[in-house]
């Protein structure tokens, strides 16, 4: 294939994709690797492929992330020696700023926030479970009365429940 990008490399057995990634950030020529997770086996490129064909052996290509910043300041990764913007190395910030927003607008957030703050606080705090007594004892004493009902009913009434 005249688009493979030049092997300069292999090891095999390896035992994991991050150790071959880990043989491959220790070779300064090295920029992308192919792992074939079946066979174990790493192959060690100069360039990454642009569009990998690989799929025999659970085959997976990997290149070097390397951040790089055009002239306007705008960030980006280089790929086949160009600064590609609109993609960025995940670092702590990057995913705050995409993620919060997200979460910010989604009531399944919310309500599980809550959810567990209000289990959290009824679990460490004594003056919070007296105050929420009447709640939980609404709760408690009919689902306590359907578990001991639960127990000592026969298999047929538990595979019913169950179903």
């Amino acid at each position: 294939d005249s688009n493979k990008p030049p092997l300069i490399g292999h090891r095999a057995p390896l035992a994991t994709v991050q150790e071959c990634q880990e043989v491959c950030a220790g070779i300064s020529d090295c920029q992308a690797v192919d792992w074939f997770n079946e066979t174990k086996w790493c192959n060690l490129y100069s360039d990454s492929c642009s569009s990998p064909l690989a799929d025999w052996n659970q085959a997976s290509s990997w290149q070097i992330a390397v951040s790089c910043t055009l002239h306007n300041g705008t960030a980006g990764i280089m790929l086949k020696g160009h600064c590609r913007t609109g993609i960025e190395v995940p670092s702590v910030l990057s995913t705050l700023k995409t993620e919060i927003p997200i979460l910010l607008r989604s009531p399944k957030s919310w309500c599980w926030s809550l959810g567990i703050a209000l289990l959290y606080a009824y679990m460490v705090s004594p003056t919070f479970r007296e105050a929420l007594r009447p709640v939980t004892k609404v709760v408690t004493v009919p689902g306590g009365a359907c578990w001991r009902c639960y127990r000592r009913s026969g298999c047929f009434v538990k595979f019913m429940v169950f179903l």
